[in-house]
C-alpha cells in the first residue's frame, strides 16, 4: 500500500515538473515571439526612410512582400501559442503590436505594388507592344482603376509622411498623364481605319502613319513623337467617318453571312424579257 502511494506521488511530482517544464518554454517562447514582433514592426517603420525612390520599386517590393510574408508567419504562430495556452487552461494572450503591424505594412505593400504595376504596364503599353495591337478600353480600365487607387492612397499617406505622400502624389500625376494618350490609343486601334482613312490622317497631321506599310511595327512612344495629339480635333473626325463605315460593312457582312445558304430560282416571264425570283427561301431573302 505505501508503495503505491509512493508510486502516485512521484507520478504526482513528475506531471507537476512536466508542467512546470512546458510552462516555461512557453513563456521563453512568448517572450522570444515578443522580440520578434517588434524587430519586424521596426522593419515597417523604417519602410518610409528606406525606399524613398519610384527607380528603387523592385527591390521595395521584395522587401515589403518579405514583411508582409513575415507577419503572416507570426499570425500563424501566435495562433499556436493561444492553442497551446488554452490546453494547459491559461488565458489566450493578445498580441495587439502583431496586429498593429499586419494593418501598418498593408498600405506600404499597396502603394509599391501600385507603382510597380503601373511601371510594368507603362513600359508595356508604350516600348513594347505594337500601338496598333492594344486593347484602349482595358488600358482606359485598368489607368482608371490605378487611378482610384492612387487617390485612396494620398489620402492615407498624409504630409506628414513626406516621403510617401511625395511617391504616390507622383505615381497619381504620371497615370493622369498617361490617360491623355487614350483618345489616341482608341483611334490607331479602330479596326475601322482603311487606307484611305490613313492618307487623311497623314494629310492632316503631316506624320506618315500607316500599319499595313512601314508603320506596322511602331510603338506607343513612337506615336506619341508625332504629337497626334495636337491634331485631336481633326483626325477624331476620320476616325468618327470610319467608325460609321466599319459600322456599316459588319451589318452588311452580317447579312450577306446569313443570306448565304438561302436558294432561289429566277424563271423568265412569260416573253415580256423579265424574270420572276421563286423558291421556298424566297420569303426570308
Amino acid at each position: 500500500m505505501h508503495s503505491f502511494i509512493g508510486k502516485i506521488d512521484h507520478e504526482e511530482v513528475r506531471v507537476k515538473r512536466d508542467r512546470e517544464e512546458l510552462e516555461n518554454k512557453l513563456r521563453k517562447r512568448k517572450e522570444e515571439f515578443v522580440q520578434n514582433i517588434d524587430f519586424v514592426s521596426n522593419q515597417i517603420d523604417q519602410i518610409k526612410t528606406t525606399w524613398t525612390e519610384n527607380f528603387m520599386v523592385k527591390d521595395a517590393n521584395a522587401a515589403i512582400d518579405a514583411l508582409v510574408k513575415k507577419v503572416q508567419d507570426y499570425i500563424d504562430e501566435m495562433t499556436d501559442i493561444n492553442e497551446k495556452e488554452e490546453l494547459i487552461g491559461w488565458q489566450p494572450t493578445e498580441f495587439p503590436k502583431l496586429l498593429d503591424a499586419q494593418r501598418n505594412v498593408k498600405p506600404y505593400q499597396q502603394l509599391w505594388g501600385l507603382l510597380r504595376d503601373f511601371q510594368s504596364n507603362q513600359q508595356i503599353w508604350t516600348k513594347e507592344k505594337v500601338v496598333f495591337k492594344l486593347d484602349p478600353e482595358e488600358i482606359e480600365r485598368e489607368t482608371r482603376q490605378m487611378f482610384t487607387q492612387s487617390q485612396k492612397l494620398i489620402n492615407i499617406f498624409p504630409k506628414s509622411n513626406p516621403t510617401c505622400h511625395k511617391l504616390i502624389n507622383e505615381v497619381a500625376k504620371d497615370i493622369n498623364d498617361f490617360q491623355k494618350n487614350i483618345p489616341v490609343i482608341k483611334i490607331l486601334c479602330n479596326p475601322g481605319l482603311k487606307e484611305r482613312h490613313w492618307e487623311e490622317i497623314s494629310a492632316a497631321t503631316g506624320a506618315q502613319i500607316n500599319p499595313e506599310k512601314k508603320d506596322s511595327q511602331m510603338t506607343l512612344k513612337t506615336a506619341l513623337q508625332y504629337e497626334l495629339d495636337k491634331h485631336l480635333d481633326q483626325i477624331e473626325l476620320v476616325n468618327e467617318s470610319a467608325t460609321r463605315e466599319y459600322a456599316i460593312e459588319m451589318i452588311m457582312n452580317k447579312q450577306l453571312t446569313e443570306w448565304e445558304p438561302i436558294t432561289a430560282l429566277i424563271k423568265p416571264w412569260r416573253e415580256t424579257g423579265t424574270f420572276t425570283v421563286s423558291g421556298t427561301s424566297i420569303e426570308e431573302i
